[in-house]
């Protein structure tokens, strides 16, 4: 953590393990949800597996980036939120695309998101997830865009962020998240 936001925050690069990154680039260039371009200014893919096994998700090998993330996800929420633990009920895996010049607002996350990781994915090049000190956008940061880099962070009514797309190609993430 380099940036003093409202709460503590995780950066981690090479996140994914390299087979699940190149399918999740795969995902967004293959899926028809993301192949009309302007459509809208932001296209999610929703995908749900819930604590007893329970999964709803578009594709068999999500499970097994399920696998491979929601372990270090318990540990950062260990790490920022010890309380929350017993909280989670499902974790979503969302495809997140931002079609060019666009921006999503400055938030928190809604309060059932006990922790949350994005992703970045493609382009090579992009604009990262950005942090504020409040909901005017005092004291922006910019976590740098690098494919496979994670923010880990939990969700507080401080928390805010935004991101934002000034380019012409679309900025692609995935976001999972530990819902409670």
């Amino acid at each position: 953590m380099s940036y003093k936001w409202n709460r503590e925050y995780y950066i981690e690069d090479k996140y994914l393990k390299p087979m699940d990154f190149i399918w999740c680039a795969n995902y967004f260039k293959n899926n028809a949800t993301f192949a009309d371009k302007n459509q809208k200014k932001c296209i999610i893919s929703k995908n749900k597996i819930y604590t007893n096994g329970k999964i709803e998700c578009d594709k068999e090998h999500m499970k097994s980036i399920y696998d491979n993330i929601n372990n270090k996800a318990m540990r950062y929420l260990r790490l920022l939120a010890p309380g929350r633990l017993d909280k989670v009920n499902y974790a979503e895996m969302n495809f997140v695309r931002l079609n060019s010049r666009n921006v999503f607002p400055i938030h928190p996350d809604i309060s059932e998101k006990l922790c949350s990781i994005v992703i970045y994915i493609a382009p090579h090049q992009s604009t990262g997830t950005i942090l504020y000190k409040n909901k005017q956008g005092d004291s922006p940061y910019e976590v740098t865009w690098k494919q496979n880099r994670a923010l880990i962070f939990c969700r507080h009514d401080d928390t805010w962020h935004s991101y934002k797309n000034p380019h012409n190609e679309p900025r692609d993430c995935l976001v999972y998240n530990l819902i409670g």
